[in-house]
């Protein structure tokens, strides 16, 4: 017959197991702790690795490589070299549904996905795909397509305007981005700006004239916080050269630079939301920047 045991036994019981998990808790963080150390302190390595991960001390801010995109983002068979990205989805979609496009790709993050889509102008393919706003999350997106197989990435978005010199609805060609996001930090060392737009400015000032509209060469402000451009930081800004600000371009340039691919960008000045803008130009300024890359 099983013995039935009594009070004192089972908290005995409890207390006992407890303890053991505890000290298997303790013994893995305690060893851990002495791998870390023997490889940094003793073997003099920069970063401590578990199985080609690595660890970071924060003693030293030295960090390598943990992952990525090409560890699970797979190349599209046929992937257009040239891909065009912009961030407003009314665009985007009248672009997709206005014409023939084939779904050739997803973007996939927790929110969901989005598909990327080929298209053919003036008889080149192109990939196309709607960018996230943010400089973190439209650098997640630019890796994945360059890793899909495009090595030429235009991006069009709109900006806030701080010079009121500029005309409603021209068009902002970036030379420079002050870094006020911190993504490109990760990319490259720290600095004040970064240059942008290091190849085909002088071929797309060409074609924005050719189509009549006005174009603004500038510093832009990329910054992270949309609600925190006070009217100080703002001022800072404008002295520091900025004549208009976004969310993504300084870092967008940085991942180009680090990952070695070309990379243009350019912005769109809207007129008061109580007039109209012409979808068919909108779509035009989308797709500028193809007549030069598809050559």
């Amino acid at each position: 017959m099983k013995r039935i045991q009594t009070d004192n036994e089972k908290a005995y019981t409890v207390v006992y197991v407890f303890l053991l998990n505890y000290l298997n808790i303790f013994g893995i963080i305690l060893l851990v702790s002495i791998y870390n150390n023997v490889q940094i302190k003793i073997l003099g390595n920069k970063y401590s690795s578990f199985f080609g991960y690595s660890t970071f001390e924060v003693q030293t801010g030295s960090m390598a490589d943990t992952i990525n995109p090409g560890d699970w983002i797979k190349k599209i068979d046929n992937m257009p070299d040239v891909a065009i990205a912009c961030f407003s989805d009314v665009l985007f979609n009248s672009i997709v549904h206005g014409g023939k496009c084939l779904e050739i790709g997803r973007l996939h993050n927790t929110n969901g996905y989005k598909s990327i889509y080929e298209i053919e102008y003036k008889g080149k393919r192109l990939a196309i795909f709607m960018m996230a706003v943010g400089a973190p999350a439209a650098v997640a997106d630019i890796e994945d397509i360059h890793q899909m197989g495009s090595n030429k990435i235009v991006v069009f978005g709109n900006c806030g305007v701080l010079d009121n010199t500029i005309d409603d609805c021209s068009v902002i060609i970036p030379n420079r981005a002050l870094r006020d996001e911190g993504t490109s930090f990760h990319y490259m060392e720290p600095s004040k700006d970064i240059v942008v737009n290091k190849k085909y400015v002088s071929q797309f000032k060409e074609i924005v004239e050719e189509f009549g509209y006005k174009y603004t060469e500038g510093v832009t402000w990329t910054t992270d916080a949309f609600y925190r451009e006070t009217r100080d930081i703002v001022n800072k800004r404008c002295e520091d050269g900025a004549i208009v600000v976004e969310m993504e371009a300084s870092a967008l340039q940085a991942v180009a630079d680090f990952r070695e691919f070309d990379f243009f960008t350019f912005f769109h000045t809207l007129i008061p939301l109580k007039n109209k803008i012409s979808r068919s130009i909108t779509l035009r300024v989308f797709l500028l920047p193809a007549q030069e890359c598809v050559k």
